[in-house]
């Protein structure tokens, strides 16, 4: 992960680069200010000037919401994630898709709630959609046997999930998340 240093260096010199190696630069700058920068309006300035609202590449999409989610920009958020999760859906791009219902979730905690129990239905749906594309039957799968990366994305969303769960004082969904 680079340094702040580092990442002012890499904005000055990605602009001559392809556009997937552009794309990739901003996305490592993009993960370098949301885990080192601290006060939000240096962070959002990053933001801002990577220019993330018009960029197409799927994890700087990602990078997008969550800085429209730590502005408190819902709207403009859930627009934006149904747009994504339409396009991820139509490449069958399901483990991606995860990230944004992770988003989503703590984006309904502050505005809505009762959403999370909805997301939490469509986003089973996606997982079913990506053991079916794994050829992995979910009920009788060894947990070994779902490649190493995947299982972690799947950990994580189910963290995040029961958390949610939690917080919405749904403590029997929570304990089966």
């Amino acid at each position: 992960m680079p340094n702040e240093e580092e990442s002012l260096l890499m904005e000055g010199i990605y602009i001559g680069f392809p556009s997937y190696f552009k794309d990739i630069l901003i996305d490592l700058i993009c993960k370098y200010g949301s885990l080192n920068i601290i006060e939000d309006d240096k962070y959002y300035k990053l933001i801002d000037r990577l220019g993330l609202k018009s960029n197409k590449f799927v994890p700087n999409r990602i990078n997008y919401m969550q800085y429209l989610c730590n502005k408190a920009e819902y709207e403009e958020f859930y627009d934006i994630s149904k747009i994504i999760v339409k396009d991820l859906h139509q490449r069958s791009i399901y483990l991606r898709i995860l990230d944004i219902y992770d988003l989503k979730t703590f984006a309904d905690l502050t505005t809505d709630p009762t959403r999370i129990e909805q997301d939490l239905e469509e986003c089973s749906e996606n997982v079913r959609l990506l053991f079916k594309k794994l050829k992995l039957n979910p009920e009788k799968i060894n947990p070994d046997e779902i490649p190493k990366q995947i299982r972690r994305k799947l950990e994580q969303h189910y963290y995040h999930m029961g958390y949610a769960l939690l917080r919405i004082k749904n403590y029997k969904k929570a304990l089966l998340h």
